[in-house]
């Protein structure tokens, strides 16, 4: 009980901002992929093309990973947050020309690997031992919850205002709940017993 007692502000925390992180976007950019092809275009093949340099992208996991060590999980994974929301503005007031949105793409997996499990597993498993399982369940939770609930609510956005209106809702998510919920719920570490 030690530990949920000194933990569960940063399993909240974990949760409300891994569903707010790129992983949100992974979820619900088919809902986007109609109105850019309407507006482009692009066939699929061209869309898949785009989710494949995403992954490119993200082969800057092991880069996060060694910021996190050196200068600590909260300060990269807010980091991260803020620059996946600034991303999303620029994605949604941009032009959409293939290679411009094709960096932005780019961009999106390169940047958005700090706010990914890489995170939240970091956080929540410096806090727990024994019921380390449990509270990484819950953490991820957050993603799943994001996935049940906020696909209607984007696509309505979306279907109403466009597809640009879809990518401030993101950054509007990642900056006024996973930052908040990453710089006031999940806390450092505690000193570990050498």
């Amino acid at each position: 009980m030690e530990e949920w007692r000194r933990g569960w502000r940063t399993v909240l925390g974990a949760a409300l901002a891994a569903a707010t992180g790129v992983n949100l976007l992974y979820v619900v950019f088919s809902l986007f992929i109609p109105h850019l092809q309407k507006e482009t275009g692009w066939t699929l093949g061209q869309f898949s093309q785009l989710q494949a340099i995403v992954g490119i992208g993200s082969l800057a996991a092991p880069l996060a990973g060694w910021a996190m060590d050196r200068y600590g999980c909260r300060k990269v994974w807010a980091a991260g947050m803020v620059a996946i929301a600034m991303l999303y503005l620029v994605v949604g007031f941009a032009p959409v020309v293939p290679a411009i949105f094709g960096v932005l793409v780019f961009a999106t997996g390169l940047i958005g690997v700090a706010t990914t499990s890489i995170s939240y597993t970091r956080a929540v498993n410096s806090w727990f031992i024994q019921q380390r399982g449990l509270a990484l369940a819950l953490s991820a939770t957050g993603i799943s919850l994001a996935a049940i609930f906020l696909p209607p609510l984007l696509e309505r956005v979306i279907a109403l205002e466009g597809w640009r209106a879809g990518y401030f809702m993101l950054a509007a998510l990642a900056m006024l709940i996973g930052l908040p919920s990453i710089l006031l719920l999940v806390a450092d570490p505690p000193a570990r017993k050498v």
